[in-house]
This record gives structure tokens, C-alpha cells and sequence, in this order.
């Protein structure tokens, strides 16, 4: 598991206690093309408007109707293609960017007033700030709309969505006009995990330097307790009143970078063992000399050992869950909270640590599944912890099988194609296919991000397939053997 931890942001006074006498080293921000995001969102605001313009072809204002939307939403040939990739590549969300197109298909007064809106509320915060201090605002925003039960204005209308649906949301008033309380409960749910989908997102597109950018996105997708208080303390502090809160996030992160450097030091003492038995194997039987090219022969021993350190923690942490099962463990969240407070830790080895086993599950299966995989084992649930334990075996035969660099790419296209065969279904059928998908590009993401080596090719791997492009993600797999010719037919 590569070191997804290794901040420009200080990972210091490793378990260190809350004492005030303490002084931890200022934070290095981290940095993002501000200038360059702002200067993509006024292109995009021009082509948005005359998207829209095209559509009113004369008319001052245009409604909506439910049945004309339903007929929208059977027939795409009216998005435009353009725009629709322009807003998805400057925001990665996707519900917005299907706001978007919809108001330039329809042009409709409300819809196109709400992506005023929208595009307004970020150039402010990204003109007046910079763009951490408008990701940790639009991430805020959503939690306490949660606390509150009041939806956020940079939330879109989010779930099944039908014509009356629509009709209702643009057209109605008061939070009525966003369904049941069941159904605004879980808008705002998913609009809250989506602001982090974003913030990570655009970390991989406009973050400076490739390492500190990695490592932000894979905290906002995997471990969003400390992505997000990293964005604050990355934040235009003239932004808020008053300091930052006390989250003591930076403690937990170096408590996990401990845990990750004992496991690292456990599988350096796993591989030599494993290169002396090829050595003494090599000395009996002395292989045929090497006629292979040098950078093939690199990309191969590299893509090697990812295959083999994936493997080595997918079992590990199956196991130990296991040996765990029938013996009193502290939670994660207690042991987190423990670490916050300064309170004496308990003494346990690395890989019986549920903090350590629930990260590396999050870098071999991504956010959603770890934590069906945690709280099945917390619980003792046999069923749900098997069929996580089942998914987890089918990551690692696709592996073994066909090597790592496969694995993303393999479970999102089997999302797409079940996505396809659920086409002509109800809007809430296909809308839980819309979701499956996203999240599962989501955590293959993360799971490159936290796997390989060079954050260069993880960035650009991770973003690619964040918005569905495949072919971006594949060249970006590919960029390191590009003097291999040989590799590519």
C-alpha cells in the first residue's frame, strides 16, 4: 500500500498527546491553480449561456412542463454533447452536470436561474478565496443542511427523477417542493457524500503538484474526517470568523501513519522472505538469461509487485477479521476518539487494530464496501461480513488473473453494462444503476490512488475514471511503457 499519507501537510509528533505546551509545526497550505479554475469557470458560464440562448431562439422565458420533460429524458439527442463534457470535467458531478444540460435543452426560467445560482455561489467564494476554502465551504454546507434538515442551494434534485418530479422541484415552494421526508432525507445524504466526490475531484484536477494532491483526494474519498479539516486548514483563513475548531485530525492521521508503517515494515520482512526463497531457487535451477528490454522488463517487475502487496493485504485483512471474531474489539470510531483525546491507547499489534484494518480495506476496495466490511464485523453480522468477504475475494481473483492495473477498470464496466441492460426499467431502477456505478467509479479511485506507485499516472488514472473516461484512464495506465511497443499489441 503505497504512503497515501505523506502530506507536505506535517505528519509529525507521532502519538504525541493533546498537551497545550506542545507546539506542532504550521501546516504548509495546500495549493491549487486558483486562477487557472476560475478562468475554466468563466469559459464555461459563456458556453452555458449560449446554450441557452440557442434554446430560447428568441422567446424571453420558456416553462418546463412534466410531460415534455419526461419526453426529454427519452430522447438525449438534445444535450449538448459539448457542454455536457466541459461542466463534468470542471466539477466531476455528475447531477450537476445533468443540471446543466437540462437547462440548455429547455431553457426553462427556474432551471436556468438555479445554474445562475449555482455558477455564482462558486465564482464568489473561488474569486474572493481560492478553491479549498469553497470545497470545505460546499462540504459544510451539506452537513449542517443535514443537521438542520434544510436543504442546501447548491443541492440539485437528486434520486429517481420524473417529469412531475421536476415540474414540482422548479416550480413548486418550501422544502415540500423536494418530495416526501423520506426522500429529502436521502437527497441530502447523497448530495453530502457527492460534495466530497467533488472536493476530490477537483484536487486531482487542480491541485499543483501531483504527491500533496493524491494524497488530499484519496483523505476526501477514503477518510473524510481528516479530508476535510485538511481542506480547512488549507482554507482562506479570512474567510471564516474566528480559529479553526479543534478536530485534532492531524493526531489521527499520524496515529495512521504509524499503523500503516508497521504494516509496511511486516510485508518489507514478507518480500525479503519471499526474494531469498527465488534466490536460493535461482542458485538450483539458474534461469535463461534475461533478452528482455529494459523498460518492459521494469514496468513488469513493478506491476508485479503491486499484484503481490495487493493480495498480501487482501488476505491479511480477511484474516485478521476473522481471528478477531469471537474476541472483545474496540471500534474504530473509539479508538479515533481515543486518539483525539489524548487518552491512553490500547496495545494491540497493527493488524489486529480495526483503525488499520478498515484503511486498508478502503485502499483494496474503496469507502463504501470497507465500511460494510467494518460494520458487519462490529456487529458480528456472519451474512453481510460473508458477502462482503465474497466481494472482496472476487477483487483479488480479477488480480490474480489479469494483474491489478485490470481491476478498476473491469468492475466499472461490469456496472456500466448492468447499467445498460437496465435501460428500458422504471426511473428508480435505473437511477440505482446510475448510483452503483458512480460509486463504484468512486472507489476504484481511490483504491488506484492508494496502489500506485507514481502519483503522476494515480492522478491522472483516478480522474479519468472518476468521469466515466475510459480511454483516458487506459492511456493513463499505459504512459509508463510507452518505449514498449511490444506491450501494447
Amino acid at each position: 500500500m503505497s504512503a497515501s499519507m505523506n502530506m507536505n501537510m506535517d505528519a509529525t509528533n507521532n502519538g504525541a498527546s493533546h498537551d497545550d505546551t506542545i507546539v506542532r509545526p504550521k501546516a504548509l497550505r495546500y495549493a491549487m491553480r486558483d486562477d487557472d479554475f476560475v478562468q475554466a469557470l468563466i469559459d464555461f458560464s459563456d458556453q452555458f449561456e449560449e446554450a441557452v440562448e440557442r434554446r430560447l431562439d428568441g422567446h424571453s422565458t420558456l416553462k418546463l412542463t412534466g410531460k415534455a420533460f419526461d419526453r426529454m429524458l427519452e430522447d438525449d439527442s438534445c444535450i449538448d454533447a459539448d457542454l455536457h463534457r466541459t461542466s463534468l470535467q470542471l466539477f466531476g458531478s455528475p447531477h450537476w452536470t445533468r443540471m446543466f444540460d437540462w437547462a440548455a435543452a429547455c431553457a426553462d426560467t427556474a432551471l436556468v436561474e438555479w445554474c445562475h445560482a449555482l455558477l455564482q455561489h462558486v465564482m464568489t467564494w473561488t474569486e474572493q478565496y481560492d478553491i479549498c476554502t469553497w470545497l470545505y465551504v460546499l462540504i459544510n454546507d451539506a452537513k449542517v443542511a443535514q443537521v438542520m434538515q434544510q436543504p442546501a442551494p447548491t443541492m440539485p434534485i437528486l434520486g429517481p427523477v420524473t417529469g412531475r418530479r421536476m415540474a414540482r422541484w422548479l416550480h413548486g415552494s418550501g422544502i415540500e417542493r423536494y418530495g416526501t421526508a423520506n426522500a429529502i432525507e436521502s437527497m441530502m445524504r447523497d448530495f453530502a457524500d457527492e460534495t466530497y466526490r467533488v472536493a476530490a475531484y477537483c484536487c486531482l484536477t487542480w491541485g499543483v503538484d501531483d504527491h500533496p494532491s493524491v494524497n488530499m483526494a484519496s483523505m476526501l474519498l477514503l477518510q473524510q474526517d481528516i479530508g476535510r479539516p485538511l481542506l480547512r486548514d488549507s482554507a482562506d483563513v479570512n474567510a471564516f470568523m474566528g480559529p479553526a475548531p479543534v478536530l485534532h485530525h492531524r493526531e489521527v492521521m499520524d496515529y495512521l501513519l504509524q499503523l500503516r508503517a508497521q504494516a509496511d515494515l511486516e510485508y518489507a520482512r514478507d518480500l525479503q522472505r519471499y526474494h531469498d526463497l527465488l534466490e536460493s531457487q535461482s542458485q538450483e535451477s539458474p534461469e535463461p538469461q534475461e533478452t528482455q528490454p529494459a523498460a518492459k522488463r521494469e514496468w513488469t517487475r513493478t506491476m508485479q509487485l503491486i499484484d503481490r502487496r495487493y493480495l498480501y493485504d487482501l488476505e491479511r485483512v480477511i484474516e485478521a477479521y476473522q481471528a478477531l471474531w469471537n474476541t472483545p474489539t474496540m471500534k474504530m470510531d473509539e479508538i479515533m476518539q481515543c486518539v483525539r483525546d489524548g487518552a491512553v491507547l490500547p496495545n494491540m499489534k497493527a493488524w489486529e487494530n480495526p483503525v488499520l484494518l478498515n484503511d486498508v480495506a478502503g485502499s483494496l476496495i474503496g469507502s463504501f464496501h470497507a465500511e460494510m466490511l467494518r460494520t458487519a464485523f462490529e456487529r458480528r453480522d456472519r451474512v453481510r461480513f460473508q458477502n462482503t468477504v465474497n466481494w472482496m475475494t472476487e477483487h483479488g481473483r480479477i488480480v490474480e488473473q489479469a494483474g491489478f492495473q485490470s481491476l478498476p477498470l473491469s468492475m466499472v464496466v461490469r456496472c456500466e453494462m448492468q447499467d445498460a441492460q437496465h435501460r428500458g426499467e422504471a426511473p428508480s431502477k435505473r437511477e440505482i444503476w446510475d448510483y452503483w456505478m458512480l460509486q463504484m467509479a468512486d472507489n476504484m479511485a481511490a483504491v488506484l490512488l492508494n496502489r500506485l506507485p507514481d502519483p503522476a499516472q494515480a492522478r491522472k488514472a483516478a480522474r479519468a475514471l472518476m468521469v466515466h473516461d475510459l480511454d483516458g484512464h487506459l492511456n493513463a495506465l499505459q504512459a509508463k511503457i510507452e518505449g514498449c511497443d511490444e506491450l501494447h499489441t
